[in-house]
Formats: structure tokens, C-alpha cells, sequence
């Protein structure tokens, strides 16, 4: 079974951007408000031959922009990709202050058995160092600077794919190139026989 990694965060912090960056895509939408992503949004990634799932979910923590009962279901949503995932990548937006909701949600994680990557987003033109400062006082770990597009997400990758069990896996570049034939066949396990 391919590992799964979740991208969870506050409102509008970049997560569909970096969901769509990761899985190659742009099946998650991006708008410049809070609130599109409401479910979770789910997709299929590749990085240095390993194959993942990638999990995009709505904002935690905040509910400004809508009813209290869609920002509780947008809530549960969040929380249920976080239990199915192996790996959580937690996105701030470097270019705002460090928050209330932040705080609430550093305490909400950490108890959790998951490996869990501070990443703070909207660093493009920014120093790395001053991005991420404020955020190490959350206790989870070194922050990982990016811009979901596309500046650091490379290295991110790369760590997160270090910490996944799953072998590396020879993939043809695409399902259409490759003649039924030669792809390998699959059990219901959906591991090869």
C-alpha cells in the first residue's frame, strides 16, 4: 500500500497550490479567498520513484467565512485526512503572524503518532530565516521555508520520501504511453502477484 501523506492548515495558507504542485496537477482549486476547499481532495503523486497518496483538506481553526455548521464539517473532514495519513505537512503563511489559531492547532497535533513537517508557505522573496523564526516557538520541529510555486517544495519531497517505508518503484512516465500488455498486473491487494 502507497504511503499517504495530508496537507492541513488555516485558511488560505496555500495548500491547494501545493497539493496541486506536488501531485502535478490542478485537479485541487486555487483562489486568492478562503474557503474553496471544503472536502478532502485526494490525488496521486511521484517523487524520486516512490508513488504516494496526497491528501488536500479545507482550513482548520478558522470560520469567518462561513457558517459555523460548514466550518465544523470542514473541521471533521481535515481531521479524518489527518487519521488516515502517515505523514502530515502542516502549512502557516510566512507573510502572517504567528496566531492564536496556530498555537491552538500546534497543540491539536502534536499528541498525534504521525510525522508531522512544519512548512511555511509565501516565503518568495522573503529571508528564510525570518520567515520561519516565529513559527519554531510552536515545538514541531525545524520549519521547512517553501513557496508552494514552486520555490523548496523539491526538498520537501525529497524528506518526506526518505521517511515513507515503501521501496521505490519503477513507474512508466505515462498509463497511455505503456501498452496494457506490459503494465504489471495487480491482485486484489493491489500488489503485484
Amino acid at each position: 500500500m502507497n504511503p499517504v501523506l495530508a496537507i492541513v492548515g488555516r485558511p488560505n495558507v496555500g495548500k491547494s497550490t501545493l497539493f496541486n504542485r506536488i501531485t502535478r496537477s490542478r485537479n485541487a482549486l486555487v483562489a486568492d479567498r478562503p474557503g474553496i476547499t471544503r472536502d478532502r481532495q485526494y490525488g496521486l503523486a511521484r517523487h524520486a520513484g516512490r508513488l504516494f497518496h496526497l491528501i488536500d483538506t479545507g482550513g482548520l481553526g478558522e470560520n469567518e467565512h462561513d457558517s459555523q455548521q460548514v466550518a465544523d464539517l470542514m473541521e471533521e473532514q481535515s481531521l479524518l485526512a489527518i487519521k488516515e495519513a502517515d505523514i502530515v505537512l502542516w502549512l502557516v503563511d510566512g507573510r502572517a503572524a504567528l496566531s492564536a489559531v496556530d498555537e491552538t492547532l500546534a497543540t491539536m497535533l502534536r499528541p498525534l503518532s504521525r510525522q508531522i513537517y512544519l512548512v511555511v508557505n509565501k516565503t518568495e522573496g522573503m529571508d528564510t530565516d525570518i520567515a520561519r523564526v516565529e513559527f519554531h516557538g510552536l515545538g514541531m520541529g525545524n520549519p521547512w521555508p517553501i513557496s508552494a510555486s514552486p520555490t523548496g517544495t523539491t526538498a520537501v519531497r525529497e524528506t518526506v520520501c526518505q521517511t515513507f517505508d515503501a521501496p521505490a518503484l519503477p513507474l512508466p512516465r505515462s498509463r497511455m504511453s505503456t501498452p496494457a500488455s506490459s503494465r504489471p498486473v495487480r491482485n486484489a491487494t493491489g500488489t503485484p502477484p
